[in-house]
């Protein structure tokens, strides 16, 4: 469990990086949103390279003097030539900037497709990482309470741009390989050295690994990017996977250099962060490093979908999660000003123990409204605020056990990687909702509390663990299982409460004869049911979040619940039975609810809810 002091449940937390920053009225609208939405933190603050250093030093006392506790600056691995560096500074290895490019096997740029078709540079390039030292230093100095880094993953890119943008051939290329620069190619040789001895090198065809240049490998199989995204669809790359592997230990590489600089320089506790997209696989070589995610989120915009498994992952790897919707989805939001369903996600965030950050200038690409009305969204956040008691060390209660296997979610989003450079059609919404996030949506609908034991992989280090898998009375493993000798032991030791999951279909036969904790009376209403206990304190209440998950896409809002009625098995308090329970929410004051006992079972009665109830039972 996570235990460091930056980002706390209860958190209120908000993103700040707008155009204009040194402009006063830009400063002020932001103060007024931390006023506004009693913001405690800022988790995702600008980067150094837009301002000078006076400013980041005037603007974290502002945020400090409206109610800031914590404050994180950000450094983005690849940030864009132009404005970025008026005040960073350019590297001072070399005055010409292409030298520092995220390029091609063929040596050209590589540019952007989600950022105005902008390069990027390269963090493996030693004067390049001197630079984001510097700017890192810049705002350890300035008093930074963290250091966010956004586009961590760098040469190894994310393999999802290649789905998201179908066959734009710098998406496809930026997947397969990231980065062929002098210094990644460099690189690779040491990796090569590394990982095999001469005579294996000897067997693959290295002969003299001192003049093996791979760009040239490709280039002899490959003259234009086309004719390399169709060389890799059959098969025909020599060395590719082995090369994204090296890239993805580089990101390692480059997340420890930046957290050993931060350590060394700081001298203080200071947080470190990644912007881990949806914490999808290729994202987490460096998970075991950060203090917390801070990472901009799918939330596939389309009925009856929803991000649970970012934030389940997380807290099974004892992490914070603080996030925000992709620009896709911010752009769903204020297009069709679809403010209860924006509601919901905030909500359900929480619920499942994350931090959504406040909706301040959502970033939606090209649609204007960014900023959204505080009046609808803030007395959620207020809300958490004043009763952060019971948000605060408090994790899920879990009745059954999902197996998180890193390596089979790597594998199904290759397979469609794997598609986009055949040329076939992929629905990348679709793709990233897996068989694992229908899955979690099913035990969320179904009202099962569930945990995620983690497998992880060459990607993600991270072991499954025996006491993952112990207290559970079912565990759930998706197929195809993709698992390590070492870790199908571990899972082997439950065989007798292991149930592999193929579809839909498999999910109540797995259930039968399970006695749910936690029941409604009208089993298909649309409220989700997400009990929660404390860490620390066995005598703190159980709190049970619940959600009305209503809401209509067509009629664009969550029409109320009223008269429900829960059922609980006392085996989740331990059987015990409770003394006292209050109800809580957002714009209400606090309500004493009846209930009545009979043999295992403590029937409650709540006679309303709106968007979201905290039962809390004492």
């Amino acid at each position: 469990m996570n235990t460091h002091p930056f980002l706390r449940k209860s958190d209120v937390a908000m993103s700040w990086i707008p155009d204009a920053l040194e402009t006063r009225p830009v400063q002020d609208e932001a103060v007024a949103a931390v006023r506004d939405y009693h913001v405690n933190v800022i988790a995702w603050g600008t980067d150094p390279g837009y301002v000078p250093a006076e400013t980041l030093i005037s603007l974290n006392q502002r945020f400090k003097e409206a109610g800031v506790e914590r404050i994180a600056w950000c450094c983005c691995l690849n940030i864009m030539p132009g404005k970025d560096f008026e005040h960073g500074g350019r590297p001072r290895e070399c005055s010409d900037w292409s030298r520092h490019m995220v390029v091609d096997f063929l040596g050209q740029p590589i540019t952007l497709p989600f950022w105005k078709n902008e390069l990027w540079a390269c963090a493996n390039h030693p004067g390049y990482r001197e630079f984001l030292l510097r700017r890192i230093k810049t705002s350890l100095d300035a008093g930074a309470d963290a250091i966010n880094v956004d586009n961590h993953i760098q040469g190894s890119w994310n393999v999802l741009f290649a789905v998201q943008w179908g066959q734009n051939p710098d998406a496809l290329v930026g997947a397969l390989g990231g980065c062929f620069c002098d210094a990644c190619v460099d690189g690779f040789r040491r990796y090569l050295v590394r990982r095999f001895s001469e005579h294996e090198r000897c067997d693959m065809g290295i002969r003299d690994v001192d003049t093996f240049d791979y760009r040239k490998i490709l280039r002899a199989v490959a003259s234009n990017r086309s004719q390399f995204i169709a060389a890799y669809a059959s098969g025909e790359l020599p060395f590719i996977d082995l090369y994204i592997q090296y890239q993805a230990e580089n990101q390692l590489a480059i997340s420890t250099c930046l957290k050993e600089f931060i350590v060394r320089h700081a001298q203080r506790q200071v947080a470190y962060s990644t912007n881990a997209t949806s914490l999808f696989p290729n994202e987490l070589a460096d998970a075991h490093l950060v203090d917390h995610f801070v990472a901009e989120t799918y939330y596939l915009r389309q009925p009856g979908k929803i991000a649970i498994v970012p934030y389940k992952l997380a807290e099974a790897l004892g992490k914070g999660i603080a996030t925000w919707p992709v620009a896709p989805d911010a752009a769903c939001i204020i297009r069709e000003s679809r403010t209860d369903l924006l509601r919901f996600w905030i909500a359900a965030s929480y619920a499942m123990g994350g931090n959504m950050m406040v909706p301040h200038a959502l970033y939606a690409e090209n649609v204007h409204g960014g900023s959204l009305s505080a009046m609808d969204y803030a007395p959620i956040y207020h809300f958490i605020r004043n009763h952060k008691q019971f948000f605060d060390d408090y994790t899920a209660m879990a009745q059954v056990a999902v197996l998180y296997s890193n390596q089979a979610q790597a594998q199904q989003i290759w397979n469609c990687v794997q598609a986009c450079a055949e040329g076939r059609a992929v629905d990348s919404l679709g793709m990233m909702f897996t068989s694992l996030h229908q899955l979690s949506l099913e035990l969320t609908r179904l009202n099962i509390p569930f945990r995620f034991a983690v497998a992880g992989d060459q990607w993600l280090q991270h072991t499954l663990q025996p006491h993952e898998l112990a207290d559970c009375q079912r565990i759930f493993v998706p197929e195809p299982v993709c698992l390590d000798s070492r870790q199908k032991a571990v899972l082997s030791r439950f065989s007798d409460k292991v149930y592999p999951w193929h579809s839909s279909a498999d999910t109540n036969a797995i259930l039968d004869g399970l006695t749910p904790w936690l029941q409604l009376d009208a089993s298909k209403l649309p409220v989700w049911l997400l009990p929660r206990r404390h860490i620390k304190d066995s005598t703190a209440p159980i709190v049970i979040h619940i959600l009305n998950a209503g809401y209509d896409w067509d009629e664009n809002r969550i029409p109320p619940v009223t008269n429900l009625t829960i059922h609980m098995d006392t085996a989740m308090a331990g059987g015990k039975m409770p003394r006292n329970i209050t109800c809580l929410s957002p714009g209400h004051p606090p309500l004493n609810l009846p209930f009545y006992a009979q043999s295992n079972t403590v029937t409650i009665s709540i006679p309303q809810l709106e968007l979201w109830n905290l039962i809390v039972i004492e």
